[in-house]
């Protein structure tokens, strides 16, 4: 079923966006697929006022714009001033578009209000200015770090009133970790503890018993075995957040990347649609069946919300 946002999509030159002067897609651009999922769930109008973090390749920006019209606003923000550059060439006939080179978490965009606020990139909180800056009733759509592991982050929308937040639904998304500069995007900016070549490994209870640099080279023992089953890595991390965050682990190896456990001496990782264990193999196994068989939607989850001084944290939770 088309989406107001996939209308809009049609409409656009998404070449135009995605590609520099020389052909080459731009790095910094997200599958068209989430933008819309994540853009639908702004639930955006004509005449909002949209603060956007993480401008990329400019088409998330040119798809807000065309959304809320001449009547509404966008301000987009990035900290790489040459996609900021390239982003006001691109909007210099669109007057409802405004481009700041900055830190979204904390650039100083003037005395505005906003209706809604999509991030493209992930806060360790979600920033007071974010909520303070939405005017009455909003949304504010934003990566989220559900555990303290690299990558492990999944997408919410925030409904905020009066500067609260009031309600947190989660969805899949995980983009890159916001930084104060431009970082190299090969790599995360948070949580790795240890590396090798680009290969690299996440989890707090290996970091707690400083066994990090071990297990990465364990996994080059890995046991990887394609599955009938699609394992959706979102589904799997909530739970694992939600149920148990100490254990969960993320690590890109080539053998396999992915998202999983970590159980005394015993490592699973679950790909797409392949899975690898190191370790005991009847405890892999019956982590597989575990996370095969009983892991729930995304809907089944519900959030903790606590304010900070940096701003609130959102943590994942069972019970609705």
């Amino acid at each position: 079923m088309a989406t107001r946002t996939s209308e809009m999509m049609s409409s656009i030159n998404v070449d135009s966006y995605i590609h520099d002067s020389s052909g080459d897609i731009i790095p910094q651009t997200t599958a068209t697929n989430v933008i819309e999922r994540l853009l639908d769930l702004l639930d955006l109008k004509p005449g909002h006022r949209v603060l956007e973090i993480g401008t990329g390749s400019g088409l998330s920006t040119a798809l807000l714009a065309e959304t809320v019209g001449n009547e509404g606003r966008v301000v987009t923000v990035d900290i790489d001033s040459e996609l900021t550059s390239r982003a006001e060439h691109l909007f210099s006939d669109r007057p409802q578009v405004t481009v700041i080179h900055g830190d979204g978490r904390t650039a100083d965009i003037g005395v505005r209000r906003f209706d809604r606020v999509v991030a493209w990139t992930t806060p360790s909180v979600i920033p007071a200015s974010w909520v303070d800056g939405i005017d009455g009733d909003g949304i504010i759509v934003s990566p989220v770090k559900v555990a303290e592991a690299a990558t492990a982050n999944l997408t919410a929308q925030i409904k905020v009133r009066f500067n609260e937040i009031a309600s947190v639904t989660w969805h899949s998304g995980s983009f890159v970790d916001a930084t104060p500069t431009v970082a190299d995007y090969r790599l995360p900016a948070d949580f790795v503890d240890a590396v090798e070549g680009m290969s690299w490994i996440s989890s707090p209870a290996l970091r707690e018993t400083a066994r990090a640099a071990e297990a990465l080279k364990q996994l080059d023992g890995l046991t990887v075995e394609a599955d009938d089953t699609l394992y959706e890595r979102a589904r799997i991390l909530a739970h694992l957040a939600a149920t148990d965050p100490k254990r969960v682990i993320t690590a890109a190896t080539p053998k396999l990347p992915g998202v999983g456990v970590t159980l005394g001496n015993t490592i699973v990782l679950f790909g797409h649609d392949s899975w690898g264990w190191t370790g005991d193999r009847d405890t892999a196994f019956k982590v597989r069946k575990e996370l095969k068989n009983d892991v729930p939607d995304l809907d089944h989850y519900s959030a903790e919300v606590q304010e900070s001084g940096l701003g609130w944290k959102i943590t994942i939770t069972t019970h609705r």
